[in-house]
């Protein structure tokens, strides 16, 4: 690698620890029991009931919203396919994340499920501290 390479290499780190900087985000963070998340997955019908009853069940999740009959639109296997689903809300403390992954991945009909989460910022601080001692 020429140093002119390595230079730009430098300066784009630089600006995304900058950015991580700003907004406050680590990649190198962990979860931790007292940040809650929101995790959303998709599946057909007769899996996301038995998803969502399992995650509350075992107290990986406090709440599962399930939504029903959104339509989704991916490309699978070199083809555009389209399927309607539900879409599951899985209400958790951050550090349950890798448990949540795990029980959607061994209980899921997909091969390759959706699974992605934000950490939530803000809310009724009764309502988080619910979903914090639910799980």
């Amino acid at each position: 690698m020429d140093s002119r390479n390595a230079l730009i290499i430098y300066a784009a780190g630089g600006l995304l620890m900058l950015i991580f900087y700003i907004t406050g985000y680590s990649y190198w963070s962990q979860p931790d029991s007292n940040t809650v998340s929101i995790i959303w997955t998709t599946a057909p019908r007769d899996a996301s009931e038995k998803l969502a009853k399992g995650l509350v069940e075992t107290r990986i999740a406090a709440c599962v919203n399930s939504i029903p009959q959104v339509s989704s639109y991916y490309k699978w296997e070199g083809k555009v396919v389209s399927d309607s689903e539900d879409l599951l809300m899985i209400k958790t403390k951050s550090d349950n994340i890798p448990k949540v992954i795990d029980y959607v991945k061994h209980n899921h009909p997909y091969t390759t499920p959706e699974v992605i989460s934000v950490t939530v910022t803000s809310g009724l601080p009764s309502y988080l501290d619910w979903v914090r001692d639910s799980t």
